[in-house]
């Protein structure tokens, strides 16, 4: 394993383990500006010797940030004691409400956009499944579907009985990693027991969110050692509403937590998933039971082949057979041995067809016989007729025909 886990052990040596201050989705870069801008104009007005807040980068601690603001404006509006000694005058304090106030609504609207723009995304990754016809193909591409919801890995497991067994691994970037992590699942598969997130998940029904991955007691322990995730959603994929499996999502990349649109996006996606998994699964089926009519009928024909009295066109199902004028020889050709059996019913079958210039895989399909006996059926037809060749066969029966029909 030491040799297959090379890449793990690469990034478990760049990766100290430190905990992620981010959460969600990132604040775009014009609001950032003006945030920064609010935070410069708040630490003169209020003379902070520090500031109360680190960096923000995300949606949630930037309107975490301004809500601290604002309430420390009004602190010093109302005179508090505890404020700096040098306050500014209470209209500039004023002003400053008013920016924080202006921030927090341009936060907001860009918050909505982003979350409409996300929905989108779904419904666009969800498109990636729509031309997929098998289980297999779906567990193969699902991972990186997910992915395009903005999600930097992914992992698509299913549920044998209690038996949660990883399938399939994408990281963003990174095959190598996934290749590694994907080893390490397949050979530890867990049982879904009291403890486990997703065991919760699939009690519940719900999604769920883990977080403090790398020392939580509640999580896959050695796929969160491979992975170092210190956060990540699971959804329960529930096809026919039984849980048949799950879907991880992370954002190691961006060094952020999840958070609670980040499972919203992962639960609409998993939603869809479902359905086309039951889609394949039906196709599967579909497919296993067409090969194995297929067979069937193929043995069928075997035995009947030669019956003259059971047709299979009777239902009305199939095509209908082509008209036989003729059901006795009185007359046979020159070549054919004293004694010998005229063409059977079936026989006759396959003259009329070869007369319509059908081919033997035609003449199979329309006989609903297997293409080797077409073959046989010829072969017999030639002899029985003393002819060289199909085209002869036919003439020589056209002929007989013929004289049937002038005698009467």
């Amino acid at each position: 394993m030491q040799a297959d886990a090379q890449r793990i052990e690469v990034m478990k040596a760049q990766d100290p383990g430190n905990p992620w201050d981010a959460s969600g989705v990132m604040v775009l870069s014009a609001n950032r500006r003006e945030i920064r801008e609010v935070i410069a104009t708040a630490q003169r007005l209020l003379a902070w010797d520090e500031m109360p807040f680190g960096e923000v980068r995300d949606f949630k601690a930037a309107g975490e940030m301004l809500s601290t603001i604002a309430a420390m404006t009004k602190e010093a509006l109302r005179g508090n004691p505890s404020a700096a000694e040098h306050l500014a005058a209470s209209d500039d304090l004023v002003e400053l409400l008013i920016k924080v106030k202006t921030a927090g609504d341009h936060l907001h609207e860009a918050q909505l956009a982003q979350h409409t723009a996300g929905f989108k995304v779904v419904r666009d990754a969800l498109a990636c499944l729509h031309g997929v016809n098998s289980v297999a193909e779906l567990i193969e591409g699902t991972p990186a579907a997910v992915c395009l919801l903005g999600f930097d890995r992914a992992i698509l497991s299913r549920v044998d009985e209690s038996s949660w067994i990883p399938e399939n691994f994408y990281f963003v970037g990174d095959p190598q990693w996934a290749a590694e992590v994907r080893v390490i699942g397949h050979e530890n598969p867990l049982t879904l027991g009291p403890g486990l997130i997703e065991s919760e998940s699939a009690r519940r029904k719900v999604p769920l969110i883990a977080t403090n991955v790398l020392q939580s007691p509640h999580v896959h322990r050695q796929i969160a050692d491979a992975t170092l995730s210190r956060s990540y959603a699971v959804a329960p994929v529930m096809p026919e509403g039984r849980v048949a499996g799950f879907l991880h999502a992370d954002c190691y990349f961006q060094r952020r937590n999840m958070e609670q649109f980040d499972l919203e996006m992962l639960s609409i996606f998993t939603e869809g998933f479902g359905y086309a998994l039951q889609r394949a699964s039906l196709l599967d089926r579909m497919a296993k039971l067409k090969s194995a009519v297929n067979s069937l009928a193929n043995g069928i024909s075997s035995v009947v082949e030669e019956s003259s009295g059971f047709e299979l066109g009777s239902s009305g199902f199939y095509r209908e057979r082509p008209e036989i004028t003729s059901g006795r020889i009185g007359d046979f050709p020159v070549g054919q041995a004293e004694g010998e059996l005229p063409p059977t019913r079936r026989e006759q079958e396959v003259l009329r067809l070869m007369a319509a210039g059908e081919t033997n895989a035609g003449i199979a399909s329309q006989l609903f016989i297997s293409e080797g006996t077409v073959k046989s059926h010829v072969k017999q037809i030639l002899r029985k007729l003393g002819a060289a060749n199909r085209a002869q066969a036919v003439s020589r029966w056209s002929k007989i025909e013929q004289r049937e029909r002038a005698n009467g």
